[in-house]
This record gives structure tokens, C-alpha cells and sequence, in this order.
């Protein structure tokens, strides 16, 4: 810069200036080794800056940082981070900073929604799809719909239906009855994933329940709509109420009556008359389930009575009326591993796999416990506190390093880490605690909650914070 213009131009910090003038390609290094909040810093300082910051190295190096801290979370829809445009990379990535960034904010102001129901039936149950842009909404007498949450008006998309279910070739379907749950595999894509759900038909003879596997698609053109197929439909007699969990391999279902007893099911080796399976007695009561690998059985009870783990005894090959039977296939299992301590009403996360040891999160009433599971039997489960922050034991939406309560006007987020002992809350000061039982899912990567509260479909959004 030359003498003349520093002279005429006094509030000009020399410093800065030469530090502009630094060709575009240093500036960009420089900047990749900045955080997000730099970067935005960055962005309003001078043009040359703002398109440093804009660059490919720098959105990348966020990006990757954002999956080494939530490695659970599914990557962008259209494929690997390095294989994406700079434009993908950026607007995937900075999306979700920005919401890290909200969850530590003192006010917020998310976009509250009640989503159209489906005609005028009830809806049962809520999930949302790993990535956040699909919500997926069961109703009565078999309709699962889907919403598109990143539309501006989410509305119900029929996604498998009575009629659906005929041309599958899944018999009786037209006179299904209320879902039992509505499951994703965790380890699915976001372009295409797995769904599993219970329900019941009706036969001219007694009431035959049936675990109901289906492949989702994102269509060709990727403007938004899903469609599904069958890939089995298993018989199964839980009993009328049962917890469901589906992972790649399994489908548990563990029923929760007076006499509880899980259901294994190794679905990829069923048919509509065969099933490999395992059935045994848990202690009663669980209020969560998880299938851990495929030996394991994790489950969470209320009431004091704690964590415990469950070897799953070797399967069976059984047919179509052992399938329908109650005879247990083994007595009551003793847990393998157990750790008391007083949960909360569902307060606890999704069970994530590092493909070394399995973590699951847990809110109790001596903070928020993390449950970290090794792979081998060897090796016990430990437990450690990622908060000492006290919840309210009606917490509802628990994630991997952050979690939701719906109350108050901008409800109640706070945040913990599994290596250090930073934590934070947010809103809890302006709360007035009001218990609420919701069938709700949360996704800690977009900050978006979706519940069912009066037979209505509500949904607290975040991302529209950004």
C-alpha cells in the first residue's frame, strides 16, 4: 500500500491492510485453520476476505471437523465431503455450525409448525429420519406418511398404505390396526434407508401381529418425494404392547406387560413362514430397548431399577405356528451386566457405533450419564457423567452432545461432551415445568423436534433460526 494512501486514509488499520494484501490463496490457508465463528467474522470484514473464507479448503476443514465431533450423524445426501462442490460442502456444513451455535445463544427463536394430519386419522407415532429432512408419521389402520421438512409447507405424502400393502402381497393389510412403532436403521443413507413397524391382522380366526420390513428411496430426480417397497413381512405375538428396535441385521421387539420377554428377530433370514429367532424373559417393565450388535439386548427401566444388558441365547429356526405360540424359546435370562441408577421418562439417545464400542446417552436424575458398551464381551460396559446438570426426568429430546426440552418459549437446550467437562444450558431459567407426555423424535444435527400432542403433529425448528 503505498504511503500517499495510508496518509489520506487514517482510521485504516495498517496491519489490516497489509494483511489483505496477502495473495487470496494465503489468506484462504490462513483461514481453514480458523473456527466457524472466525469464518463469519471473517465474511464482514472486506470483500477479499469474505471470498478467502469462501473457499473450498476452508468449508472442507469445518465440515470434517463438524463429523469428527458428531460422528453419528449422517454425512450430506449426495455423497463424501471431499467428493461434494464447494457450494454443497458450505451449505451442509454451515447449516448445522449455525445451530450449534443457537443451541448456545441465550434466546432463540425457532419456527413452531402443526403439521396437516392425513385425512382424519389419529396419528400414533413420529420419527424422524437420521439427517433431519424427513418426518415420518404412523397412523391408524396402517398409513405411514412423510413430510418434507425442508419444504415451506410440509405436507402428508402417503409413503405405505392398506392398499399398498395388497399390492405387496402383505395378506390381510387392508384391516391393519394401530402401529406399533416406527423404526430407521441408523446406519442407513440418507438417499435410501430401512423402516420396520408393527401392527396387526386380523384373520378370520384370531388376531396374528406382524413385524414389517420396507426399502425407502429418495426418487431419480431428488425433488422430494419418497416411495417404498416391501422386503418382508414376519409373523410375531408380542402381546398389545411392546417396544420395537431395528438395526441392520435385528428386529427386537420386547413386550412391557405384566411378564416382559423380548422378541429377537434376525429379519434378512424370515420369510411370511419362517423366522430365525430367539425369545426370552427380561426383567419387566423396560422403557427402552436397543439390539447391540447381534448378541446383545440393551434395556432401561424406570423406577430405580437401572441399565442392563442381555446375552441373546443362540436363535432358532422355528415355522409359522411355533411363531404365533408364547412358548419361550428359553426362561428368564439373568442380565450380564447392570448398573442401578433412576432414569427418566425418555430420557435417553440413540445407540451409536464408533466400530469399536457403542454409546448411548441417559438422562437420570444424577445428571446425564453416557454408557459406552466395548464390542467385546471381555471387556464390561463403564459408565461416566457427561453432566452434572440436573433435568427434569420428563426430558424428551437427548442426543449424542445436546439435548431439548420443549418448554417455555424457546424451550430448554443444553449441551455436554463425552472427553471434557464443558457443559451448558440454555432457557432453564424462564421455564415453568408443566409435565407433557409426548410421542416425539429429535435431530440434534438440524435442531429440529417433532412430537404428537393432542392428536396433533407439532414440530419445533431450529434450522430456520439460520
Amino acid at each position: 500500500m503505498s504511503d500517499r494512501l495510508r496518509n489520506s486514509s487514517p482510521n485504516i488499520n495498517p496491519c489490516v491492510t497489509e494483511f489483505q494484501d496477502l495473495p487470496l490463496e494465503v489468506l484462504s490457508e490462513i483461514a481453514s485453520y480458523l473456527t466457524f465463528t472466525d469464518v463469519l467474522s471473517f465474511h464482514k470484514t472486506s470483500t477479499k476476505l469474505f471470498q478467502a473464507t469462501n473457499s473450498r479448503i476452508v468449508w472442507l476443514n469445518l465440515a470434517r471437523d463438524y463429523s469428527a465431533r458428531y460422528p453419528h450423524l449422517p454425512r450430506p445426501e449426495s455423497g463424501r465431503l471431499d467428493s461434494l462442490e464447494t457450494h454443497q460442502i458450505r451449505e451442509w456444513a454451515q447449516k448445522r455450525l449455525i445451530i450449534d451455535e443457537i443451541w448456545k445463544k441465550t434466546s432463540a427463536c425457532p419456527r413452531r409448525q402443526v403439521l396437516s394430519c392425513f385425512g382424519h386419522l389419529k396419528p400414533c407415532t413420529v420419527t424422524i429420519v437420521p439427517g433431519g429432512r424427513w418426518i415420518l408419521v404412523g397412523y391408524a389402520l396402517g398409513y405411514i406418511c412423510y413430510y418434507d421438512l425442508n419444504s415451506a409447507e410440509p405436507t402428508p405424502m402417503v409413503l405405505v398404505s392398506p392398499e399398498h400393502d395388497e399390492q405387496q402381497g402383505v395378506k390381510g393389510a387392508q384391516q391393519h390396526v394401530e402401529l406399533l412403532g416406527v423404526c430407521v436403521d441408523p446406519e442407513s443413507p440418507t438417499l435410501e434407508f430401512k423402516i420396520a413397524f408393527g401392527g396387526q391382522d386380523k384373520t378370520s380366526l384370531n388376531i396374528i401381529q406382524r413385524l414389517h420390513i420396507w426399502h425407502v428411496r429418495l426418487t431419480v430426480d431428488h425433488h422430494g418425494f419418497l416411495t417404498a417397497s416391501k422386503l418382508v413381512s414376519i409373523p410375531y405375538s408380542p402381546g398389545s404392547r411392546a417396544l420395537l428396535h431395528f438395526t441392520g441385521d435385528l428386529v427386537v421387539c420386547v413386550n412391557t406387560g405384566f411378564y416382559s420377554y423380548a422378541e429377537v428377530r434376525w429379519w434378512k433370514d424370515c420369510s411370511e413362514t419362517t423366522s430365525l429367532r430367539a425369545r426370552f424373559r427380561v426383567r419387566k417393565g423396560p422403557v427402552c430397548v436397543r439390539g447391540i450388535g447381534s448378541d446383545r439386548l440393551l434395556c432401561v427401566y424406570d423406577k430405580g431399577d437401572g441399565i442392563h444388558i442381555y446375552d441373546i441365547p443362540a436363535p432358532e429356526k422355528v415355522n409359522f405356528q411355533q411363531i404365533i405360540s408364547r412358548v419361550l424359546s428359553s426362561p428368564v435370562r439373568l442380565s450380564a451386566w447392570s448398573y442401578p441408577v433412576e432414569v427418566g421418562y425418555m430420557g435417553f439417545s440413540e445407540l451409536y457405533f464408533d466400530g469399536s464400542r457403542y454409546q448411548q446417552v441417559i438422562s437420570t436424575v444424577q445428571g446425564v450419564l453416557g454408557l459406552v458398551i466395548p464390542v467385546s464381551k471381555e471387556e464390561l460396559p463403564t459408565v461416566v457423567k457427561l453432566s452434572d446438570l440436573w433435568h427434569t426426568p420428563a426430558i424428551h429430546g437427548l442426543g449424542f452432545l445436546k439435548g431439548y426440552v420443549p418448554y417455555g418459549e424457546d424451550g430448554i437446550r443444553f449441551g455436554y461432551s463425552w472427553d471434557s467437562d464443558i457443559t451448558y444450558q440454555r432457557g432453564w431459567e424462564n421455564t415453568t415445568w408443566a409435565y407433557k407426555e409426548y410421542k416425539m423424535d429429535f435431530d440434534e444435527g438440524t435442531g429440529r423436534f417433532g412430537y404428537i400432542e393432542d392428536n396433533n403433529i407439532g414440530l419445533i425448528d431450529f434450522s430456520s433460526c439460520t
